[in-house]
């Protein structure tokens, strides 16, 4: 595993060396694509944050994105289960995305995404520890608990609804997407505004946590709006929108239908080819009759990080991504994505 998180990583640095002799003028602020990757909420599609501004007729734009995600929530000991109910969540989950987008026509853009999920014990545990030590975060019980564990483990009723300890990994479930630019910004009109619709096919194994065996679609909208200040270019954004779930194979009988997720964000561009931005994802529960917090508690994440602009048509996103609403997501989810245009 490390050694493919270091080839990832060599690959980025090749691509930068490739692209850095390219005319070093910045692209616009985005959002930063954030999704949470709670093993039972990643699954569903509740899309990655949505861009105001569609591609320019006939652009294509490829990414490659890669979240690395430590987890540790755990409601009680397992070992003799006793509780009516009771979840733990150790481990590491790593999703990597291949997405393709496609300016069709004016206005309106196309594309598709392409994951691959791996669940793992991992090796960031000690890492995070000292991390949280640094910052004075919570560790709930991750100084207790075995390093480096696998076990995605949810008890109820007297028997596991759920129990994941071994290494998996494939495919995720494929996502169809399609943006219409509602509004662009010019002298008279400050925003940009999109209508975006998703669609996810459950091409994923659901036994392993990589897909939910539900077809989801999600209705959003995407707003931003530009400016200048004393420091630098400035860009206010947000989006928020509906999804909508068939029945899927994980926890069937607490599943919703429905939820609803949102975002707010702010980017400034002190210098031409760096970005610092800070944003908040949120979402309601995906489950019901539940009285945990992973899985029956709406989810707020927090992300702190930028963009580097290789050149106007490469850009690598980086960032840390924390738990406001504690055990709702990931103790904290490290997010790289490069980007480039043809």
């Amino acid at each position: 595993m490390t050694a493919m998180i270091s080839s990832f990583i060599f690959g980025i640095l090749c691509l930068f060396l490739l692209c850095i002799s390219d005319p070093a003028q910045a692209r616009d602020i985005t959002a930063l694509q954030v999704r949470n990757q709670n093993p039972f909420v990643q699954i569903f599609g509740i899309p990655p944050t949505g861009r105001a501004v569609v591609l320019p007729q006939g652009r294509f734009e490829a990414s490659m994105g890669m979240n690395i995600s430590s987890h540790n929530a755990a409601s009680r000991d397992f070992q003799e289960p006793a509780a009516d109910e009771a979840i733990l969540l150790d481990g590491e989950t790593y999703r990597t995305v291949l997405e393709l987008r496609y300016g069709l026509m004016d206005r309106l853009e196309i594309g598709g995404r392409f994951p691959y999920v791996m669940h793992r014990g991992g090796f960031l545990d000690d890492f995070v520890i000292d991390w949280h030590d640094l910052f004075g975060l919570p560790q709930g019980s991750r100084k207790t608990s075995p390093h480096d564990r696998l076990a995605f483990r949810y008890f109820r009723d007297g028997v596991f609804e759920f129990n994941l300890d071994e290494n998996a990994q494939g495919p995720g479930d494929v996502g169809l997407f399609a943006v219409w630019q509602l509004l662009q910004s010019e002298a008279r009109v400050p925003w940009d505004i999109a209508l975006r619709v998703d669609l996810e096919l459950p091409t994923g194994d659901s036994d392993h946590l990589l897909g939910s065996g539900s077809t989801d679609l999600a209705f959003s909208a995407a707003a931003a709006r530009r400016g200048k200040t004393g420091w630098g270019d400035l860009l206010l954004f947000g989006s928020a929108g509906l999804l909508v779930m068939t029945d899927g194979d994980i926890l069937p009988d607490q599943q919703r239908n429905f939820a609803g997720f949102g975002m707010m964000g702010v980017g400034l561009r002190p210098w031409s080819q760096v970005d610092f931005k800070l944003q908040m994802d949120a979402h309601t529960a995906i489950y019901e009759d539940t009285d945990l917090d992973p899985l029956g508690s709406p989810s707020v994440q927090l992300a702190l990080g930028g963009t580097l602009h290789f050149s106007e048509k490469t850009t690598l996103d980086l960032a840390v991504i924390e738990d406001i609403a504690v055990e709702t997501a990931p103790d904290v989810t490290f997010h790289l994505l490069l980007r480039r245009t043809f």
